[in-house]
């Protein structure tokens, strides 16, 4: 029992950095605020609307219809929206930490389920739920927040790691590797390996208009190996667990999984997923660190290429964000991020010190 007991507590609660828990808080809240837009416009297109079309569109997730509650009229789902962008910016901010994360989950998650009351629900946003949900019951506001630089103002030391800072990652880890595991698994379940025989992509694809798509739907072959490929990265993603390395596996294969099938099929490129699971799985917040020790031991080219990486994909994420959005919003993404790119650089290759040449700091 006691070799149990200190293997949970090392998988769950071992000391993790609350720098790295304040960053991944900003990360999340900024995926979730913008994965609010979406429902937001579908919630307000449908809010003026009345009668028979209204009755139609109107089909509630299960626990808004628990609720008992019917579409919102136009006044409260403004308020709601109000009080949600207030708590989305109080929470990033790190202004009263706790408490804005709270109303960020609780009002959060239920505008998503109005959205998708409207429509058809996606599973996209389970796991963006669940780390929403972990912020309130974790210290993550105990560095790069305003609280924080508040306490440090009234002469309080700031903690450098905590035995909560791991738990909330953990948890929505776990949540990603069982929702990939269970798609996996139910494709296997319903049609057995079967389904990765081609001959269901092919009729899928041979219906698309794109290059790619006419392509797997011309060869059984490469819509075998295409079928496989999925297969595979969703039913064995929880072996992601078994070693650190393995993440650089899986994780990329998720995203290139996601974004091929939105590039043949257009089911939508899910990017709240892919991006909740890149950095979540990675510490991103060490990103600039780990390239400023190996430019200091003289690896510029490997640096320039990871930097070329980043910013490569960096400028997808952006790309895939900005495509439909109205130009303010597209001219703030694209600022912001050419502005981050540039900070990356210069502290990279201008930086101060660091730290000893001689010393790791692993991204994954």
């Amino acid at each position: 029992m006691k070799r149990a007991s200190a293997i949970w507590d090392r998988v769950w609660f071992s000391e993790g950095s609350l720098v790295g828990l304040g960053a991944w808080r900003v990360l999340v809240l900024l995926i979730a605020g913008y994965a609010t837009a979406f429902p937001s416009w579908v919630i307000f297109s449908y809010t003026s609307t009345t009668g028979e079309e209204l009755g139609f569109r109107w089909t509630p997730v299960y626990f808004i219809e628990v609720m008992g509650m019917g579409p919102p009229g136009a006044e409260l789902a403004r308020t709601l929206l109000t009080i949600l962008v207030i708590a989305y910016g109080t929470a990033l901010l790190g202004i009263f930490t706790r408490t804005s994360t709270l109303v960020v989950a609780v009002l959060g998650v239920f505008w998503w389920g109005l959205g998708y009351s409207f429509g058809q629900a996606h599973h996209e946003k389970i796991s963006l739920a669940f780390a929403l949900m972990t912020l309130p019951f974790c210290p993550c506001g105990a560095r790069l927040s305003v609280d924080a630089w508040l306490a440090r103002r009234r002469g309080r030391p700031l903690p450098q790691s905590s035995e909560l800072a791991t738990w909330p990652r953990r948890l929505v880890q776990v949540s990603i590797a069982f929702c990939y595991l269970f798609a996996g698994g139910s494709k296997v379940l319903i049609s057995g390996f079967e389904w990765a025989n081609g001959y269901t992509l092919q009729a899928i694809m041979a219906t698309e208009n794109d290059p790619m798509a006419q392509a797997i739907a011309g060869d059984v072959f490469l819509a075998q190996l295409a079928s496989g490929t999925v297969l595979f990265i969703q039913g064995t993603f929880p072996l992601v667990f078994l070693h650190r390395h393995l993440r650089w596996v899986y994780v990329p294969g998720t995203v290139a999984f996601h974004l091929g099938a939105w590039i043949t099929m257009n089911p939508g490129p899910y990017y709240t997923l892919w991006l909740l699971t890149c950095v979540t799985f990675f510490r991103v917040d060490l990103i600039p660190t780990t390239l400023r020790q190996r430019w200091l031991r003289g690896r510029r080219v490997r640096v320039a290429l990871q930097l070329l990486a980043l910013c490569a994909f960096g400028a997808l994420c952006v790309w895939i964000m900005i495509r439909d959005n109205p130009p303010v919003t597209r001219y703030l993404l694209v600022g912001l991020s050419s502005a981050a790119a540039v900070a990356l650089l210069v502290y990279t290759v201008k930086g101060g010190r660091g730290p000893a040449p001689g010393s790791r700091t692993p991204v994954g």
